[in-house]
């Protein structure tokens, strides 16, 4: 967002990073404007309270097209990223009403599902490059609304689903930065007491900007619950936690193990989801669990696989049983980049996966090769940006 008179003021600390139009920093947050030179220079050049520029303003959505052919899908996804980013910032810098903005996002969102579910898969499992607290709510509302439309909810069910997934951590927001620099052991007192009071204070958050949506509030109330009784921050049993609460506990918990920290590297998608299987603890809804596994597979899109032949390749789509999805070879068996991907038919003994192989330069992929109006236009075009 640019920056305007109504977010700075002189004599009064800025409550952000600010950036020039090519993402540099020019001030941090926590900055005093000194004086009404500095004042009127910030608000007369282009200057924006994140490093996106008029990128994040808005969304240049096409229902037709689905948002994948007036631009780049990666383009495209990477948008809804940073609007949500955008939506935040200006909330954390002004107090705004952003009910209305996460419900436009929502749904955008849940209408990409239903036409390219494999990309946006794809990008939310490969990108990890944003924000922590940002991509964490997203991965949460792509994986939730994955398993809602399997399972047939209604509409109106689904966009409460949405809006509470992109709104369960609204009660600590810039907490959430912190947390992602720390290992869970090295939480102090009073960060771990907040996190067990935020979905309380999420709800109170969300009714005083005007939501009486029931569903919404109930599932952001007890995300953190467990079937168990072991979750906060009521400790409710089993069918006292609502369906779309018991989904959202397992999205979050999902998301969480597989996004990296500063401290801790991402888990693996394959271990993730056979830790929800064999848990020796019934914590989550296992019906739920097992739709969101047979709703990505065990390869998931967007994940980097070790063949039998040696090569490392990117799962593309999903398959009809959760073994075969579609890859395409990228690495050699020597860790070379290959001239072109290869497109490999798994389920012979020749070519099968033998496990998921995170890739240093995955994030690097020019993810446009693979998904889109531009899927398999190799020659000429690099693969690595």
């Amino acid at each position: 967002m640019r920056i305007t008179s109504d977010l700075v003021k002189l004599g009064t600390e800025i409550l952000f990073d600010v950036y020039d139009s090519r993402g540099k920093l020019v001030l941090r947050k926590g900055t005093v404007i000194p004086s009404q030179r500095h004042l009127t220079n910030l608000l007369d050049q282009k200057y924006y309270s994140t490093p996106y520029g008029e990128r994040g303003n808005s969304i240049d959505y096409d229902w037709d097209d689905h948002g994948s052919s007036s631009k780049s899908v990666a383009y495209f996804i990477e948008s809804l990223i940073i609007r949500l980013d955008e939506i935040y910032s200006n909330f954390m810098a002004s107090g705004y009403n952003l009910t209305g903005d996460i419900g436009e996002l929502a749904d955008i969102l849940i209408h990409q599902l239903q036409h390219e579910p494999d990309i946006t898969i794809g990008v939310v499992h490969l990108h990890t490059k944003f924000p922590y607290p940002v991509m964490r709510m997203l991965q949460s509302a792509v994986f939730a609304i994955l398993v809602a439309l399997r399972s047939e909810w209604k509409t109106k069910r689904i966009q409460s689903l949405a809006r509470a997934c992109l709104t369960q951590n609204i009660g600590m927001f810039p907490l959430q930065f912190e947390l992602s620099e720390v290992d869970g052991s090295e939480l102090s007192d009073s960060q771990r007491q907040q996190i067990r009071l935020h979905p309380k204070r999420s709800v109170s958050k969300l009714i005083a900007m005007g939501v009486k949506n029931q569903a919404w509030i109930d599932a952001v109330a007890a995300h953190h619950e467990k079937i168990d009784g072991s979750g906060y921050p009521l400790g409710c049993f089993g069918y006292k936690i609502s369906q779309e609460a018991r989904l959202l506990a397992i999205v979050d918990r999902y998301g969480s193990m597989i996004s990296p920290r500063s401290q801790r590297a991402s888990g693996v998608s394959t271990d993730v989801m056979r830790n929800f299987l064999v848990a020796k603890k019934v914590e989550y809804d296992m019906k739920l669990s097992k739709a969101l596994i047979s709703e990505l597979g065990i390869y998931p899109p967007g994940s980097t696989v070790l063949l039998s032949s040696g090569e490392v390749a990117l799962v593309t789509k999903r398959g009809k049983n959760g073994l075969h999805p579609e890859v395409f070879s990228i690495w050699d068996s020597n860790g070379g980049l290959l001239s072109s991907p290869q497109k490999r038919a798994l389920g012979t003994d020749e070519t099968r996966i033998l496990s998921i192989k995170k890739h240093e330069d995955a994030e690097r992929l020019n993810v446009d090769l693979f998904w889109g109006s531009s899927a398999g236009q190799f020659e000429n075009q690099p693969l690595l940006i």
